[in-house]
């Protein structure tokens, strides 16, 4: 793990122009490059700024900012040069100012200075913002960059006025007495009740800390004690190579420190040369250090195998790269691009549509959301694709062009700006045949991959483009939707990519020949028809998407058969289609199985993300996490993820935790916090809401103590390689300050500071909790039992196998376990329904017998053989149990036919019902009249019994199944017909939101709603009453987000055109719309007066 960068001699006081993106004025700065910030100083102003250098992403030069003529003449006559600014400007990308998302909109700060500073400037910035870690601080380096901050911050060394210290530190204006009390304790404050921050060393910052922190009396009650407040050198020895040390560890290999490198720790962490004991200072720095850090800090380098074909590996991957926000009326920006990729991303979505005058373009089809110039993407990705990490880089193309021209353009352009860096031609080692492995990440390095649908030959004029990423829709729907849309010539091209639409439209039938199938080779994007077909073929640059709800079905009936699939091709998993706030779907389900691309909205910082950041921090960032071996490796039976005994050669793990306190956990805060633990993994070793640590009175938090007897304990992890721990720090209310992921492989046993991190994924500065962990392989009480898992693997997989073989027990064990996995607390409740339908279009449990009949045709391929001959079956169904099976299937026969017959009794009753509605129907058909003439939506209920009626007289009629017909459609008209009505009432709200709407809802708002409207200035307000800004209860600070967003809009040339685009679509929409609501009243004027023949 690299360390912050220490000299920084070299840019020192360099006066630059610095222009902040969206103002009209620029001022005269100086910039110094410190160890954790950057320090811009203005000379006019006296006014102090810093920038985190762990929040910048990256600085960029020949990238200028909007201005006017007149701003750049006159910067141009600053600098006292003619050429162009663009050689003369670096800009920086500063994440710091995020408030709702994790990556969206950074902050652009601009700085003017000569060719040669900027030059050198931007290279050593990018070498220190890129290059060295500053995610993985230990807290003592943290309280470091605190105190670098606090001295940074002030214009005059020996006064930093109170109040800026305070907000560095976190805290508000109640406690600072507090403040004020531990700073005279050191002498460092003035009369004036200012900061004397020239005096201010780190020894005496630290002091400050400890008064803080109550001399830290949690370490003082648990690793010391009150009567020993030290160490002695052999006891100092005893503590780390015992109390510190993994037990798990061969001494061997991680041979136990020696005296000499233990009196070498008591000189640094104690400045003392000689001493044979350690102060009590000298452990908590020591406690504190790069010595302790709660990971093994190699597992943050690159040490991983990466010679192995790339489907053994997790692969970060980005879903809708483009977007900033919701999916449906978000904006897209290239910059989206830049920072996925700036954060390890190795896999990144492209949908690519034609657009006017023959050029191709990057938008959500059918949503609100602006077209990105193809080139202007495709030059991004050139420059940044390999900045972070030289692995291999692959462009999901979903390829919606229809036209020739724009399918060559995109060709031209790919070629034209990766060069050799696009991998067009398949290597000769690893030719696209049958039985070839797929190259490993080292042999693909430096080379960008494109995934697009391979075309077939030419001989073959009718083509099917699939496009993967468009999901399901109910079945319900899929007909009828297909003719509202199709009716128009015009409309479908913007309707057929809409997420709501049926997987039918996202293929269709093409003339012509698509030259980006070209460019294709390891990444061949196919559609999927089942897992034996793919191992008959064994063709391993094949790769196929799965919805999540696909992918669920087939993990719950088929998880052995996705786990061999995983081990040989890669799989891609995108969210369900039903996800329009750009929420993410939990990864961990499908790498549990060993998925190796699990698309992310890399914008939404949610608990999948959180996962997802802890993952693929390890191996250096750079985009690629080996996969345990029992997912990768061939010579393993077939892994099932749904196991609860043990794992053949895996060596499970116990797991204990203990809070003991917390530290400036949110000092700004007056409520009560508590901590929860959490695992993810294997639905065996998912611990999900364990609270376990509350305090009982409201703390300073500074330092608040729990406790000390709960303690969390996780028996048995099965696979300890994929488990994550998740730490959580909650306020009254459930809200979440804090939280830290952390994966399981490298955790460090003894007591430990967890440094935390805020909202955003960001480091929360020195916040943080102090625990105690144990970690030992699992030992159950039956020692001779593990003992045989050990010498003999084959019998404990023959125990596994016999739990497994409970076709019942397995199945329910199974509904409960990816329920617990998936949860219902953070991720919401669709989660649900995507269970439902995955289990609805899952295939059935593939038997042995299914196979031994593929095998009388075509020989398996060595992978299935090996499968074959290691277990008796490729999923929890033996052949012993076919027998059962049969009997399974006559039982569930009979079951069906007494609920037919209870079905049948049931319509009777029904009939004689609906038969007394009808009289009281033909009594007062006048009323019913009058409720027939409302609009289909207030109408539903008379509909539905009219239908009903319907229905139920038909059934004395000879024609009865007819009629039945005829009640289904209507019935799935009605449906649509809602959902139309409900579409069309969103667009008349949208385009008719006026001052008497904003006036109504402000007298009935509540007082929140009045508190923020008077907390907006009267620009602000106005922009509210003409309607182009929505007043909800987000908050101000979203308003004014909302309020930034529409000028940045304005700003854009192409605005007015593609409003008026947006109208002629709505126009166009409504019209289809209406008329198939006026043929639906038909329909249902038609049914009425059927049935009022029937009446008659």
């Amino acid at each position: 793990m690299s360390e912050p960068i220490d000299d920084t001699s070299e840019l020192q006081s360099t006066q630059f122009l610095r222009f902040k993106e969206g103002d009209s004025t620029f001022d005269l700065v100086k910039l110094d490059l410190h160890k954790y910030f950057i320090r811009a100083s203005s000379i006019k102003k006296l006014d102090i700024r810093l920038y985190d250098i762990s929040l910048i992403s990256d600085a960029r030069g020949q990238k200028l900012p909007i201005m006017t003529p007149h701003l750049t003449e006159t910067i141009k006559s600053k600098l006292g040069t003619a050429d162009n600014l663009e050689e003369h400007v670096m800009c920086l990308v500063c994440r710091n100012e995020l408030k709702w998302h994790y990556i969206v909109r950074p902050t652009m700060y601009y700085f003017f200075g000569g060719k040669s500073v900027i030059c050198q400037w931007i290279t050593v910035v990018n070498r220190v913002c890129i290059f060295k870690d500053f995610l993985h601080l230990p807290l003592l380096s943290q309280l470091d960059k605190m105190h670098e901050q606090i001295k940074l911050s002030a214009t005059n060394p020996s006064k930093l006025p109170l109040d800026v210290l305070l907000k560095i530190i976190g805290t508000d204006t109640k406690r600072k007495s507090r403040i004020v009390e531990a700073l005279a304790k050191i002498g460092l404050i003035n009369t004036d009740r200012s900061v004397n921050t020239d005096k201010m060393s780190f020894l005496l910052f630290f002091k400050f800390y400890l008064t803080l922190t109550r001399d830290r009396c949690d370490i003082m009650k648990t690793v010391l004690s009150p009567e020993k407040q030290f160490f002695d050198k052999k006891e100092f020895q005893n503590f780390i190579n015992v109390t510190q040390r993994d037990p798990r560890l061969n001494s061997l290999n991680y041979p136990p420190l020696v005296v000499r490198k233990i009196a070498k720790l008591i000189s640094e962490y104690d400045n003392k040369k000689e001493s044979d004991a350690v102060s009590f200072e000298g452990v908590v720095r020591y406690l504190m250090s790069k010595d302790n850090l709660e990971i093994d800090s190699t597992q943050f380098d690159q040490t991983q195998d990466m010679d192995k074909p790339i489907s053994s590996y997790y692969i970060n991957s980005s879903h809708n790269s483009y977007l900033e926000g919701r999916q449906m009326m978000a904006l897209g920006s290239v910059e989206m691009y830049i920072q996925c990729m700036l954060l390890g991303c190795r896999c990144v979505e492209l949908d690519c549509w034609d657009d006017i005058n023959d050029e191709p373009v990057i938008t959500h089809g059918g949503a609100f959301v602006n077209k990105l110039n193809f080139e202007e993407v495709i030059k991004a990705i050139a420059e940044y694709a390999f900045i972070v990490t030289e692995y291999p880089l692959v462009l999901s193309f979903e390829n919606r062009s229809k036209n020739p021209i724009v399918q060559d353009k995109m060709v031209q352009i790919c070629k034209k700006h990766f060069g050799e860096m696009l991998l067009d031609l398949p290597l000769d080692s690893h030719p696209l045949e049958e039985n070839v492995f797929l190259p490993s990440p080292n042999m693909l390095k430096r080379k960008i991959l494109i995934k697009n649908k391979r075309l077939l030959p030419p001989e073959r004029t009718k083509t099917q483009i699939d496009l993967t990423d468009i999901p399901d829709v109910p079945p319900q729907r899929k007909d009828r939707m297909s003719t509202l849309v199709r009716h128009d010539a015009k409309i479908p091209k913007e309707f057929e990519n809409l997420k709501e639409l049926d997987e039918e439209m996202s293929t269709f039938e093409s003339d012509t020949t698509s030259t980006v199938d070209t460019l294709v080779n390891y990444v061949q994007a196919s559609k999927f028809s089942s897992f034996e077909e793919c191992f008959n073929k064994n063709i391993s640059y094949e790769m196929f998407s799965f919805s999540e709800s696909k992918a669920y079905g087939y993990i719950m009936n088929q998880p052995k058969l996705f786990t061999m699939y995983n081990k040989f091709q890669v799989s891609r998993i995108y969210p369900y289609w039903k996800r329009i706030n750009s929420d993410n779907l939990m990864p961990q389900i499908f790498w549990n199985v060993g998925c190796q691309m699990v698309a992310l909205n890399f914008q939404t910082p949610d608990l999948p993300i959180m996962l997802n950041h802890a993952k693929f921090e390890y191996n250096n960032r750079r985009g690629y996490i080996f996969k345990p071996s029992c997912l990768h490796l061939y010579r393993h039976e077939a892994f099932n993820a749904f196991a609860q005994v043990s794992i053949p050669y895996v060596v499970s793990a116990s797991f204990q935790l203990r809070v003991i306190s917390a530290q400036f956990i949110r000092p700004d805060i007056n409520s009560k916090i508590f901590v929860s633990i959490e695992i993810y993994g294997l639905p065996a070793d998912t611990i999900r809401n364990e609270t376990s640590w509350n305090t009982n009175a409201v703390p300073n938090n500074f330092l608040v103590e729990f406790d000390s007897d709960i303690c969390f304990k996780a028996e048995r992890i099965l696979l300890p390689d994929l488990a994550m721990v998740k730490f959580n720090v909650f306020e009254e209310g459930n809200k979440l300050i804090a939280h830290r992921t952390l994966a399981f492989l490298g955790l460090k046993t003894g007591f430990r500071h967890i440094l935390l991190r805020d909202k955003n994924i960001h480091p929360a500065g020195i916040s943080s909790l102090f625990v105690e962990i144990k970690i030992e392989d699992y030992v159950p009480p039956e020692a001779e039992s593990i003992v045989q898992s050990l010498v003999s693997p084959q019998s404990a997989a023959k125990i596994e196998k016999k739990a497994e073989d409970d076709e019942e027990a397995a199945k329910l064990y199974r509904i409960r376990a990816m329920r617990s996995l998936m949860g219902s607390g953070e991720l919401g409740g669709i989660e649900l329904e995507i269970a439902e339908e995955g289990m609805k279009s899952a295939p059935k449990q593939i038997t042995v017998d299914t196979f031994t009949a593929l095998q009388t045709q075509r020989k398996l391929p060595p992978i299935l053989e090996e499968v074959m001959q290691r277990s008796h079956t490729i999923d929890p169904l033996g052949r012993e149990h076919v027998g059962e099976n049969k009997a399974l299937e006559s039982k569930l026969v009979k079951e069906i036919l007494h609920l037919s017959k209870a079905q049948s009794t049931e319509r009777e009753k029904f009939k004689k019902f609906l038969l007394k509605e009808l009289a009281k129907f033909s009594k007062d058909s006048k009323k019913e009249t009058v409720k027939l003439s409302l609009s289909l939506t207030e109408r539903g209920v008379t509909q539905e019994l009219e239908a009903r009626l319907k229905v139920r007289e038909n059934e004395l009629d000879e024609q009865m199944k007819e009629k039945e017909g005829a009640f289904l459609r209507a019935e799935e008209a009605l449906k649509i017909s809602h959902n139309i009505k409900r579409t069309t009432l969103a667009i008349n709200q949208l385009q008719t939101i006026h001052k008497d709407q904003v006036n109504a809802l402000m007298r009935k708002s509540s007082k929140e709603e009045h508190t923020m409207l008077s907390e907006l200035s009267d620009e602000e307000k106005t922009l509210i009453r003409s309607g182009e800004v929505g007043l909800d209860k987000k908050g101000v600070a979203r308003i004014r987000m909302e309020i930034r967003e529409m000028i940045i809009l304005k700003k854009r040339k192409s605005l007015p055109q593609l409003q008026r685009l947006q109208k002629l679509e709505f126009d166009k929409l409504l019209i289809s719309q209406r008329e198939y609501i006026k043929q639906m009243e038909d329909e249902v004027n038609g049914m009425k007066e059927n049935l009022g023949r029937l009446v008659a």
